[in-house]
């Protein structure tokens, strides 16, 4: 298996893992947010199935666009359109899909080189950690995931 088969492995087991976490959320409370500031289960789902799209298009313009308020009202816009956990699902798979094929597509010499994002402790990422920027993000997102549950009471891991 090269890196790069590896790396598409991991970004469905990822969105999988994700989908799993949210449908293991109760029902009544997909929508519900813990906090003032905190995020519902739908919404955790409605990024992720946004989030492979920002890893191919690093990977295919090798740049960062560029963030302003336009264009994350669009984002925030993109994003609340989506109508269920269920089109979250099958919207995550079909940008996992093409997030894998620009993986695939990507020149296995470039892996090492680099491009400088906006965040994080070390700005200059390499190529192989931009297509696991999706892998990343439901990692983290499933953690949330399992706290949301907690703090409703449901203690029974999925």
């Amino acid at each position: 298996m090269t890196a790069k088969e590896l790396i598409c492995t991991l970004n469905d087991q990822a969105t999988e893992g994700l989908f799993r976490a949210a449908r293991a959320v109760a029902a009544d409370k997909l929508e519900w947010k813990p906090g003032e500031k905190a995020r519902s289960a739908l919404d955790i789902a409605r990024e992720c199935a946004l989030s492979p799209t920002w890893a191919t298009e690093l990977l295919e313009t090798r740049k960062m666009p560029e963030f302003n308020e336009t264009t994350m009202a669009e984002y925030e816009a993109k994003k609340n359109a989506i109508p269920s956990l269920d089109a979250a699902e099958a919207l995550a798979k079909e940008n996992v899909a093409a997030l894998n094929a620009a993986i695939g597509a990507f020149p296995e010499s470039d892996l090492r080189v680099t491009m400088h994002v906006p965040f994080g402790p070390n700005p200059n990422w390499p190529f192989y950690n931009v297509m696991m920027l999706h892998v990343w993000n439901c990692h983290y997102h499933t953690g949330q995931l399992n706290y949301i549950q907690t703090l409703y009471g449901d203690t029974d891991f999925h």
